[in-house]
């Protein structure tokens, strides 16, 4: 058999394989998102309190914001087939039980699997694609195709989400996971052959038990003042003792022979200010679109597919914005420019939250959605830009991880902290809201011109 006849026989194949990293990535993405929407259904429907439905969110994104680091390296080592099939499987099960939870506590634990699972498969969607793609170009438009999956699957969450709920209730929204996992699985199985292990990459537990419990005390914390006072011993107990994991976290890198996140990826000032933004970006897109799901259910007295559809300017608009705009202001500007740029207009966006709570209509908070979403999504391609440009080759995949992994700790700590806000139900519960995003926002506006001129 000529190579072309064999490349051409494994084409199906490699096919096949895509169609089952895309959906699995789709599951992991659509997740993350979905359940912004179910959170009045699910305080209704299991009898608790919107606070601790909170935990249903920050129950998935917790350990999916503290296992990236570890979950690339465990790929490494035993193999990205291996472990996605695995983590893939957890997260069916998961997903299962889900759907069957009686209450509260535990929906909560299976989101806790759920999210274990996805942490685990993730790097693997997207490290398997070179090996079914060793060509560079196909492999490009592969790759492409993985990343406009994730765009689709966050557009289509809210309105998914709420036609779902509408339709079926909110189990619906884990039982649809269990036929499209398992095909996933079937395609992956069948269609991707086991990368090299590398039996000498290392663990490094105890820095990943530091990140975990930091992570998991600082978002009780913030969940807490949904139900106590800032000041109260139990918020001021967590939040220091989740410092301090942190902080010994960062000590025990410095001294770790192999680090979970290594010095040398600090060094340069706009390469971490890529890796933080991504973490400021993350609490301004994911804390809005929990502010507005809950309000325009619980404020305007809408249904779920109705808040769904509502939300269309602000999932549209981050799906559009880096195709029509980023390119365009690319050519002409440099990354950390746009990236200023970008958070100046969430800020604004921001700003615009707080007119909800005077009782406008909804046509004009369409503005407010469409900068929020377009804007949010043009930075997160701007300090994407930015990190591959400023980063060795060699290093690209960690700064990957490293992005990531600040992302999704924005988005838990946006769900922790937003969600308490909204759970005290004050009368400008989304002032408050406006008020905190832009607060962050600024932070991570003014770390990019600090970095500019410090890399200048």
């Amino acid at each position: 058999m000529t190579r072309l006849e064999s490349h051409n026989k494994r084409r199906p194949a490699r096919g096949r394989g895509l169609l089952g990293l895309c959906i699995a990535y789709f599951l992991i993405i659509l997740d993350a998102g979905v359940l912004n929407l179910a959170l009045p259904t699910i305080r209704d429907g299991l009898g608790t309190s919107l606070a601790s439905a909170q935990w249903v969110l920050d129950g998935y994104t917790l350990p999916l914001a503290a296992l990236l680091l570890t979950s690339g390296r465990v790929g490494d080592r035993y193999g990205h087939r291996r472990v996605l099939l695995a983590g893939l499987t957890v997260f069916i099960v998961a997903s299962a039980g889900c759907a069957a939870s009686p209450s509260i506590a535990w929906l909560t634990g299976c989101r806790v699997a759920q999210g274990v699972g996805a942490a685990i498969l993730l790097p693997a969607t997207l490290a398997l694609i070179p090996h079914l793609y060793p060509d560079q170009e196909v492999r490009d438009r592969a790759t492409v195709r993985w990343v406009g999956t994730g765009a689709v699957a966050m557009a289509a969450a809210p309105l998914l989400g709420g036609a779902l709920i509408e339709l079926a209730g909110w189990r619906s929204i884990f039982l649809i996971n269990l036929p499209a996992g398992v095909v996933a699985l079937v395609l992956i199985r069948s269609a991707a052959n086991e990368t090299p292990r590398i039996p000498t990459v290392s663990m490094n537990p105890a820095g990943q038990l530091l990140i975990i419990v930091g992570l998991t005390l600082l978002a009780t914390g913030a969940i807490l003042t949904g139900t106590h006072a800032w000041s109260s011993s139990p918020v001021l107990g967590c939040v220091a003792a989740g410092m301090v994991a942190v902080l010994v976290f960062v000590w025990s890198q410095h001294r770790s022979p192999a680090p979970l996140i290594p010095s040398r990826m600090l060094r340069d000032p706009l390469r971490t200010a890529a890796i933080a933004s991504a973490g400021v970006m993350g609490f301004g897109f994911y804390g809005a679109l929990l502010a507005l799901s809950i309000a325009l259910q619980t404020g305007r007295g809408w249904s779920a597919l109705q808040a769904g559809i509502g939300l269309l300017p602000m999932t549209v608009a981050s799906t559009v914005g880096p195709v029509f705009a980023y390119r365009r202001l690319a050519r002409r500007h440099h990354p950390a420019s746009i990236l200023t740029a970008g958070f100046i207009a969430v800020i604004l966006g921001a700003m615009g939250l707080s007119f909800a709570d005077f009782g406008v209509t909804y046509l004009a908070i369409i503005p407010t959605m469409l900068l929020i979403g377009g804007a949010s999504t043009i930075c997160f391609s701007a300090l994407t830009s930015l990190l591959v440009s400023r980063t060795p080759p060699a290093d690209i995949g960690l700064g990957s991880a490293l992005q990531n992994t600040t992302r999704q700790t924005g988005a838990l700590m946006a769900y922790a902290i937003i969600g308490s806000v909204l759970a005290r139900g004050t009368d400008h519960a989304l002032s408050l809201t406006a008020a905190i995003l832009a607060v962050v926002t600024v932070f991570g506006a003014g770390g990019v011109l600090i970095a500019k001129r410090t890399a200048a």
